[in-house]
């Protein structure tokens, strides 16, 4: 039996603006976009678990494309001004709630500089596990773990929803019931599948 429903963050809640983010980045610092992407993603992935700070991820930007001094204040544009709202998952995710089902939050996050946009997600959703403030990422195995234990559940008696197929198939090695979210109407036929009431 289901008791606890799981989604993503960025790109099924918001829409995800990772790639434009890194544009942005790659822009203001003039370093070729699949360059920054590629050489950076071991210290983003780092940055993402919270085991460096941004000051030393920024320090390794600086010493491995030799620019001059970049604080986050010099990227204050690459963040979004607002974050845009997939509105339907919020409202299923209120029924479920509503429902009695444990309606959680698994994401990979870095911690959000002082003047990025808050992103409202109490008393809806609860457990929720951000990557940095757990020191584990997906698709580990960890941060399912840590997410399974929160809930008080079984992994078989999660549901998780990500936008992300590494994430998904990582999730299901482990006994979850995920899926790719592909659109709200999927969601809930995906969900009554699973015999949850929605």
């Amino acid at each position: 039996m289901i008791k606890a429903v799981f989604f993503d963050v960025g790109g099924v809640l918001i829409k995800d603006n990772t790639r434009l983010m890194l544009w942005r980045q790659s822009r203001s610092l003039g370093v070729p976009y699949n360059d920054l992407r590629l050489r950076m993603k071991g210290d983003r992935l780092l940055l993402t678990k919270g085991t460096i700070t941004r000051r030393e991820y920024l320090g390794r930007l600086r010493k491995r494309f030799g620019l001059q001094r970049v604080t986050f204040s010099h990227l204050r544009f690459v963040f979004p001004k607002h974050y845009t709202l997939i509105t339907t998952p919020w409202r299923i995710a209120r029924r479920l709630r509503k429902n009695g089902y444990r309606v959680g939050i698994i994401t990979n996050a870095t911690r959000p500089p002082s003047f990025a946009p808050r992103l409202r997600l109490t008393p809806l959703f609860w457990p929720i596990i951000r990557s940095y403030q757990v020191g584990a990422a997906k698709p580990e195995r960890e941060i399912y773990e840590i997410s399974r234990r929160r809930a008080r559940v079984k992994f078989q008696e999660m549901v998780f929803f990500d936008d992300r197929p590494k994430n998904v198939i990582a999730a299901k090695r482990l006994g979850i019931k995920a899926f790719a979210y592909k659109n709200p109407v999927e969601l809930v036929r995906q969900l009554r599948r699973l015999g949850v009431r929605i």
